[in-house]
């Protein structure tokens, strides 16, 4: 077949296309009919074409150059008119597309063809009026048991009286307005039913029409329940409930789709628009699991209201769901609550394609009854000025677990100045959770002047105090802020003291978050880190740094540890103000001492050893990831003249499960963590491993420092005597010859070495114990003794004193009483000291 006049077309993403079986010079197409396309206003689009019920495609043999080179010869079997015509391509090396294809009349299989050739232009014009009128009248004569006969118009058919026989029938359009382009679609198939049947199902009042005739499906006549006929399509068009590009308000048409795919379980499909369907009120989408509305912008003036509502009702979750949805607000909404654009029911193991703009929340996930999201990829088209992008606000028993949101632009750039607000918001209370989610490849956009107080680039968690978040991944991200931030944006706000946190965000590239800002209260177990695609942290290569913390040996001798190339910190005991170069002596109830394999063993908190670093600028924050896993660390900040910084108004250092404290001598923070922030304002810092969380074994710690201000380690500083402190009761026992000695004091060399072991037990405050070895011992002389109170795993308490007069046999007399039992064979270590 080949046409005689324009054909009708839609515009999908600025692309004109065919679509639907249409009428062609007097024959009703057939998927599969390959048509002649040679009329077209729009003459790139003529060609050789495919017919089908959505789409037409050119036919594989004829869409290149070549195929539809000039000269080329379609010969035409079917048609009232051009039946048996030939027809010549006349364009010369066509680009597709581009090029204007035309085609025009050659030769007929006789003379009269090539004479009707000869005034195709009248026989044209009148074949498109008799066209016309074929599709929009009823076909009257074609009218039996077997034949499908096609009105106009859902009005035209319910003017009818419509034979016993006829069980189906189809509309060409819904509700044509022939002056409007765009109202000519809608037409769609529909079958004889019962009223009583339509009343019992629910159908909405679009789905079905009445005839002039009271035919029931069986034949017969009924003056209530006849002559009724319902929409029987699978999917169900948006057009065939009234629904077209440029109508006032698409909202009714839309809701009754909605039913009807409900009912019958049938998709629902919103066909591709140029501009937008205009709604007046939220869209009912719940517990239909195939939208495509790919293409179908929705717009409408949402205020305190949603646009759309998908997955279940209530409790129900709906599962395998495939939905594409496009929805905007008609003016910016961003800081009005409850403006949500699709508002999210319990959901599993579905596939989503997603746009929202313009609104409070773009993709809001109602967990305020008890119901679950579990195995859903979200792929994210374009999250634009929504206030925050995401928000699960989940109460009860709700969860949301292993759930994807792929790719896609998260912008915010419209003055959305509203506190509480982030890119992924969640709001947690009861017992709800949220586990394993994961943002992959983000594309991250913030404009300076729009975020609020404490607005979150990555996170803004609100959660209760039995509720958990576990592993919120943002993977391949990439940040970017564009203008002066009006107010500190954070990188993560978790503003609520309870609940358990856990985040990971893997940037590839990050621009002006330099002086970004990590919230969250006192103790709270948040646990973050920041790396790049190389599993670096963030910064790029030219920033990130790995330190690693030297192995350190402490010594003792005569009550005092030194312990060359690093700082020393005893909070209970003058923090940094010891004026010795060796730890002294100092409260009575702590007990530290040097293992001997470069590590500290201390009783009780309070103490720390590591480095004090230097930020390249005091207008960049750092971001430390510690490579040994959680760490109990101390953490000291510094202005630039050296005074101590403090507090939580701000925060100069955050970490996971941290606290700002004052301890003796200076006011410090706290932390068990796997990750430090310091505060961009903060000049130096010291940062050292802690036995601030009580007895443990304390070792060096490394990082790999990246995020904003590159950072100098102060090695100067790590010989200066005055940043070394007191502990107590530490000693060391070395070789014979052995010496402690610095630059500017004398130090110490040991004259003489015993190891033994106690004989028989000892009794808390014996001043007398009983060794296996007393040889050469001499009063005066430092001794140790290992009793049976233990410090942490195998590390047992030592008491360090001397010993008072000359030995007795075996009996050794101590200066000052056991202050616990000490079993036999437990360890005893002497030395003699003298001052160099």
């Amino acid at each position: 077949m080949a046409t005689t006049a324009n054909i009708p077309t839609v515009t999908v993403a600025g692309v004109s296309r065919i679509m639907g079986l249409k009428t062609i010079d007097g024959f009703l197409t057939a998927v599969g009919d390959r048509i002649l396309v040679k009329d077209q206003t729009d003459a790139r689009l003529n060609g050789i074409y495919t017919a089908s019920a959505g789409y037409w495609y050119r036919a594989a043999d004829a869409r290149s150059p070549r195929t539809m080179q000039k000269g080329t010869t379609v010969h035409v079997q079917e048609g009232t008119v051009s039946g048996g015509c030939v027809y010549a391509f006349q364009t010369l090396n066509p680009v597709i597309g581009t090029s204007n294809i035309v085609i025009s009349f050659y030769l007929s299989d006789d003379p009269a063809g090539d004479f009707a050739g000869a005034v195709q232009p009248l026989i044209d014009a009148a074949q498109a009026a008799a066209d016309l009128a074929q599709q929009y009248a009823a076909d009257a004569a074609g009218v039996s048991g077997v034949n499908v006969p096609i009105y106009a118009s859902v009005a035209s058919a319910a003017g009818s009286t419509i034979a016993a026989g006829v069980k189906s029938l189809r509309t060409q359009f819904n509700a044509p307005s022939y002056a409007s382009l765009p109202s000519l679609v809608g037409g769609a198939n529909y079958s004889r039913m019962s009223n009583a049947t339509i009343d019992a199902a629910g159908y909405p009042a679009l789905a079905y029409f009445r005839s002039t005739d009271r035919f029931l499906p069986d034949g017969t006549t009924h003056v209530t329940n006849g002559g009724y006929w319902v929409l029987n399509e699978s999917p169900a068009s948006a057009t065939m409930f009234g629904a077209y590009e440029g109508a006032a308000d698409n909202a009714p048409a839309l809701n009754a789709l909605a039913t009807y795919c409900r009912i019958t379980k049938a998709g629902l499909f919103i066909p591709p628009v140029a501009t937008s369907y205009a709604v007046s009120t939220t869209l009912d989408f719940r517990d239909i699991a195939e939208i495509n509305g790919k293409g179908a912008l929705i717009v409408g003036a949402f205020d305190g209201m949603s646009a759309v509502r998908v997955g279940g009702t209530s409790t129900n979750v709906l599962r395998r769901a495939r939905i594409w949805l496009e929805v905007q607000n008609s003016t910016d909404k961003s800081i009005v609550a409850g403006t949500r654009g699709i508002h999210f029911g319990g959901m599993a193991e579905s596939k989503l394609w997603l746009h929202a703009r313009g609104f409070d929340e773009g993709l809001y996930f109602d967990g305020s009854v008890n119901t679950n999201w579990v195995s859903n990829e979200f792929n994210i088209l374009t999250l634009y000025n929504n206030g925050s992008h995401v928000h699960c606000n989940l109460g009860g028993a709700s969860y949301f677990v292993n759930n994807q949101f792929r790719g896609g632009t998260w912008y915010i750039g419209t003055n959305q100045k509203a506190t509480d607000r982030g890119t992924f918001k969640i709001t947690l209370a009861g017992t709800a959770a949220i586990e394993e989610v994961l943002i992959d490849s983000p594309q991250i956009g913030i404009d300076g002047g729009s975020v609020g107080v404490a607005h979150a680039a990555f996170v803004m968690a609100t959660l209760g105090s039995t509720s958990n978040l576990t592993t919120v991944f943002f993977r391949n991200a990439r940040i970017e802020t564009y203008s002066a931030f009006t107010n500190t944006l954070a990188l993560v706000n978790v503003p609520s003291a309870t609940g358990f946190a856990s985040f990971n965000i893997d940037l590839l590239s990050a621009s002006g978050i330099d002086d970004a800002n990590i919230i969250s209260p006192d103790l709270k177990r948040l646990f973050v880190t920041l790396r790049d695609m190389s599993n670096r942290p963030t910064g790029g290569a030219n920033l990130v740094r790995r330190f690693e913390g030297a192995r350190f040996f402490p010594v003792q001798a005569e009550g005092r540890i030194s312990v060359p190339g690093v700082v020393l910190y005893d909070s209970a005991t003058g923090g940094y103000a010891a004026p010795s170069p060796f730890l002294t002596n100092g409260v009575t109830a702590r007990t530290s001492r040097a293992n001997g394999d470069g590590q500290l063993v201390v009783s009780s908190s309070g103490q720390a050893i590591g480095h004090i670093y230097k930020k390249a600028n005091t207008t960049q924050a750092a971001f430390l990831n510690f490579l040994n896993g959680s760490r109990a660390v101390s953490v000291v900040c510094f202005d630039a003249d050296g005074a101590v910084l403090s507090g939580n108004a701000p925060y100069y250092a955050k970490g996971s499960n941290g606290q700002s404290v004052a301890r003796t001598g200076a006011s410090i923070y706290e932390f068990s963590t796997n990750w430090l922030w310091i505060h961009p304002s903060v000049d130096s810092f010291f940062v050292g491993a802690s036995g601030w969380i009580g007895a443990t074994i304390i070792e060096s710690i490394d990082f790999e420092q990246g995020y904003a201000a590159p950072m100098l380690r102060l090695r100067d500083q790590e010989t200066d005597i005055s940043r070394l402190c007191y502990s107590q009761n530490m000693e060391s026992y070395l070789p014979v010859g052995a010496t402690i000695e610095r630059n500017g004091f004398a130090g110490y060399r040991n004259t003489f070495a015993l190891k033994t072991t106690l004989n028989t037990a000892a009794l808390s405050a014996a001043t007398t114990i009983d060794v296996v070895d007393a040889t050469g011992i001499a009063s005066g002389d430092r001794i140790g003794i290992e009793v049976d109170t233990v410090i942490t795993g195998t590390e047992r308490q030592w008491h360090n004193t001397t010993v008072s007069g000359a030995p007795s046999g075996n009996t050794v007399t101590l200066a000052a009483a056991l202050p616990a039992a000490a079993a036999a064979t437990r360890r005893v270590r002497l030395g003699r000291w003298v001052t160099r």
